[in-house]
């Protein structure tokens, strides 16, 4: 840094490349699909309410050409009510929560989440009845059993600002 004295007053001279800029960012808006992959596997035998769990982003969510949140990104969700078979028939109870998934050192806070692929399951769900919140379709003597590897899906809870990871080669 170099520094003058002009009649009195001091001026800095700092290099313009000291100041870096940042990358533009974009809104991803509230209520976009991502689709996750549990890491772990969850079951109304053994999970309890408030256990946590890993899952990760299966496909990139993109706003256009540009990807907001990459595959692989890693997030979290929660056991909200758990519990396990019992006599006379009374399956198991399971039910989850994503909580977010974290983007650039960012949580992006997600919602709604169930089974699939990001499709709409929601005629399937209606069909089971809600005796285990739509998971009924993992239901193994009586518990509820999710398997890590099972594809799931969620949504962003609110508009977020993220910066774009990558544009799309194609």
């Amino acid at each position: 840094m170099t520094r003058w004295s002009i009649l009195g007053a001091t001026v800095l001279a700092v290099p313009v490349a000291g100041f870096a800029q940042s990358p533009p960012s974009y809104v991803l808006p509230s209520l976009t699909p991502v689709a996750l992959v549990m890491d772990a596997g969850i079951s109304s035998a053994t999970n309890k309410p408030g256990d946590r769990f890993p899952f990760h982003v299966a496909e990139d969510v993109k706003q256009g050409d540009l990807v907001l949140i990459p595959a692989g990104s890693v997030g979290e969700g929660e056991v909200v009510d758990a519990a396990k078979s019992k006599f006379g028939g009374r399956a198991g109870k399971l039910i989850l929560a994503a909580r977010f998934v974290t983007v650039d050192g960012k949580p992006v806070q997600l919602r709604s989440f169930t089974p699939g692929s990001g499709k709409d399951h929601a005629n399937a769900a209606y069909a089971l009845g809600g005796t285990v919140s739509g998971w009924a379709i993992f239901i193994h003597g009586g518990e509820v059993v999710i398997p890590a590897g099972t594809a799931v899906a969620a949504k962003t809870t609110e508009d977020v600002e993220l910066h774009a990871v990558t544009q799309d080669p194609r």
